[in-house]
């Protein structure tokens, strides 16, 4: 799809009610890709994407695949939510040497397979409301499950620099 432009390091789509696949290995420079309100979308495909850092899809109901996480050495943030027919987030758990930070399933209503969780060493925050991940499932992963039942949240962890910010009641992970 992008294999002629290699300097990309963006990539937002949003509101193409026909997109179904998107595949972005060929941009090897890519550093972030943002999807959002693609109706019909039903597989994502990042592979050759060794330096992106950034997958933000969000609302994308259709959703159901998001592959090739394997080679996404750099990630350090994963935005899911509202993707309610979502069933595989493949490859994280191919590596030991994960650095994502921040993992957002909100509303994933389908995603129930969480095991690369455990490699997922310097994870700082999950947001799982709405999806039928649950607290003692994670709790199997040794994280710390806090419910936030304010109608905002702060997130912030000693030495970090980011503030995580989300509204309702959020089950957030630290």
């Amino acid at each position: 799809m992008f294999r002629y432009h290699e300097g990309i390091r963006e990539i937002r789509i949003d509101e193409c009610e026909l997109l179904r696949n998107v595949d972005v290995r060929e941009a090897n420079n890519l550093l972030k890709l943002s999807i959002e309100k693609c109706k019909a979308l039903e597989d994502v495909y990042v592979g050759g994407c060794v330096k992106m850092e950034v997958i933000d899809i969000r609302e994308c109901i259709g959703l159901q695949k998001v592959r090739g996480l394997k080679h996404v050495k750099e990630l350090r943030e994963l935005n899911l939510s509202g993707c309610r027919n979502l069933r595989e987030i493949t490859g994280i758990h191919r590596y030991e040497d994960t650095r994502l930070e921040k993992l957002n399933v909100k509303c994933c209503e389908k995603l129930e397979d969480l095991r690369f969780l455990r490699y997922c060493r310097v994870l700082k925050s999950i947001v799982i409301s709405d999806s039928v991940v649950t607290q003692e499932r994670l709790k199997l992963f040794n994280y710390r499950v806090e419910v936030i039942s304010e109608t905002e949240y702060y997130s912030k962890r000693s030495g970090d620099n980011d503030t995580s910010h989300s509204t309702h009641n959020d089950q957030v992970v630290r």
